[in-house]
């Protein structure tokens, strides 16, 4: 089983390389330095977290204008535009290479509570089933567990979860993590999260930029998810988070807190929300810039501050060293404890604190 497990490819965790920047020579008519501009007035006019980040822009642009317009190649110009954005410490404000890469201005440096040797191996003692790459459930002492890698519409369908959920609809506890998950598809996760809850659910408020001042924001926009499927799954939920667990994977964390019966167990989450809009550099090379500004139902802004877990538990590099998962373990022992103490299907079983 675990030899099965390993080349599942079931957590497919995007290891952001650093790509060769081609040395190739700038086009006739596009320069580095219009380049350079193009990026800063993109972000001057869009990005909506100068307040939040501290970030004095046009100093920035002082600083790194110059070296930009005086980069020997693509590959130097590159390394200053990495540089000129990495105080910004925002991962979507990432590049992407010709090759259609990845690669970060800004990377954290937070333990993860996840860690894939390790779960590969309670995973084979769980008895895991691969339903889709990034989709699949086990059980661990009787409690119902469903793990999601990323929130990939071309990999699962939300109809793939729902199946998945058939299976576990007479249960009363259920298990789902989502801490090796770096985000994905938006619509997918919000149409997921719909099946947990019988009532419409506010889960986030978005910004985004409206004048030319950095503090020119829209009104709060409200996110509803509307309950979805012929039933909802209403028992007891832990979601299991942590800091990888980001993008759209926080707007998959943020509704589902909202519910009573769900708690959040872990660690709090990356604190990188994103929306990016990609403007092109040079040589086939272009840079995201993120376009709102995320807050939870309680009005916590998410970018750069995560949301943080009902239910805290502690781990450290030791655990995984020694084979252990104290957050998968505590979950597992909370719900079977609950269930052999014949708690209620549905309602609030435990003080959230927020």
């Amino acid at each position: 089983m675990l030899r099965v497990l390993r080349h599942s490819a079931f957590i497919t965790i995007a290891t952001i390389a650093a790509a060769a920047c081609g040395d190739n020579p700038v086009a006739p008519g596009e320069r580095y330095g219009d380049a350079f501009s193009r990026m800063w007035e993109a972000f001057d006019a869009q990005y909506p977290s100068f307040g939040l980040k501290g970030v004095d822009w046009a100093s920035i642009r002082a600083q790194y204008a110059g070296p930009a317009a005086g980069a020997a190649s693509t590959s130097a110009f590159i390394d200053v535009v990495k540089t000129a954005l990495a105080p910004l410490r925002d991962g979507h404000a990432y590049l992407l290479s010709p090759g259609g890469q990845s690669i970060p201005t800004f990377t954290s440096s937070r333990f993860v509570n996840w860690d894939q040797t390790v779960w590969l191996q309670y995973a084979a003692q769980g008895g895991w089933i691969q339903a889709k790459p990034n989709l699949g459930w086990a059980e661990f002492a009787g409690v119902a567990y469903i793990a999601i890698g990323g929130w990939n519409s071309a990999q699962f369908s939300a109809a793939d979860v729902d199946q998945i959920l058939e299976r576990f609809r007479g249960r009363s506890h259920l298990i789902i993590d989502v801490r090796p998950n770096p985000g994905g598809d938006d619509q997918l996760a919000r149409d997921v999260a719909a099946r947990f809850t019988p009532v419409p659910v506010t889960g986030e408020y978005l910004q985004f930029r409206n004048g030319p001042r950095h503090d020119d924001l829209t009104p709060e926009t409200p996110r509803t998810i509307q309950p979805r499927g012929t039933w909802q799954f209403t028992g007891t939920v832990h979601v299991l988070a942590g800091r990888r667990s980001a993008s759209s994977n926080e707007t998959f964390v943020a509704f589902m807190r909202e519910m009573p019966q769900v708690a959040i167990v872990g660690d709090t989450t990356a604190g990188s929300s994103g929306n990016p809009q990609f403007v092109d550099l040079v040589d086939g090379w272009r840079v995201g810039v993120p376009r709102w500004i995320v807050r939870t139902a309680d009005r916590k802004v998410v970018e750069g501050s995560g949301i943080a877990p009902d239910l805290y538990v502690p781990l450290v590099a030791a655990d995984f060293e020694a084979g252990r998962d104290p957050v998968l373990d505590y979950s597992v022992g909370f719900l079977r404890e609950a269930g052999a103490r014949g708690a209620p299907r549905a309602g609030p079983r435990f003080a959230k604190a927020r």
